[in-house]
């Protein structure tokens, strides 16, 4: 069983007529993995009629699951009761751009730290296990374009782009499990009445 309290509060302040400021807090209390306090701050601009500019900072934070936890009769991965949740604070610098009715095209810059990284550590030989420990801290920039047409009443076409560069700071490696290049290409044909392609 795990039983999770949470409370949060947010207030958005309009500093002047083009800038927002939007702040957050939000605190969890897991009954088997302790507790956790999580800030969030938006600041947004908008820079022009069709420009919006955004800076946001978080903190956010992942509890281990029941498996990372409790695992015993698994003969490969075993779960660690002591486990902490990991924590990510992120940086993001969000434009949002509307050159025409019709199109829409945003670009995403972002760093993130993951702390208290959940990992299987292998367990000293002979044994052949693994077992879950918080081990290590991840590092990350990336971009994100995605882009949105809407060519004529028919037809849209939706585009995405994404690099990112991860690295485990103890082992100055690629941890996996994110791709470094992702992008992908849609185009939406409503033909008829309630029908697409």
């Amino acid at each position: 069983n795990r039983k999770i309290t949470y409370a949060f509060v947010q207030d958005e302040w309009s500093l002047r007529p083009d800038w927002t400021l939007t702040a957050g807090v939000r605190a969890d209390h897991y009954s088997d993995v302790g507790n956790t306090v999580n800030p969030r701050l938006a600041l947004v601009w908008d820079t022009r009629y069709n420009l919006t500019s955004k800076l946001l900072l978080g903190r956010a934070f992942r509890a281990p699951s029941f498996q990372e936890l409790y695992n015993i009769n698994n003969p490969v991965a075993l779960g660690n009761p002591d486990l902490q949740p990991e924590t990510i604070e992120s940086v993001e610098l969000a434009f949002a751009y509307r050159p025409a009715q019709k199109l829409a095209v945003n670009l995403n810059l972002f760093h993130y730290e993951i702390n208290r990284f959940l990992r299987l550590v292998p367990d000293p030989a002979p044994s052949t296990t693994q077992t879950a420990q918080n081990a290590g801290k991840l590092r990350a920039n990336g971009l994100e374009v995605e882009a949105s047409w809407e060519m004529s009443d028919a037809l849209r076409l939706i585009g995405h782009a994404a690099l990112q560069r991860s690295k485990d700071v103890e082992t100055d490696q690629d941890p996996g499990n994110a791709p470094r290049r992702q992008a992908y290409v849609r185009l939406d044909w409503r033909f008829a009445p309630q029908w697409s392609f």
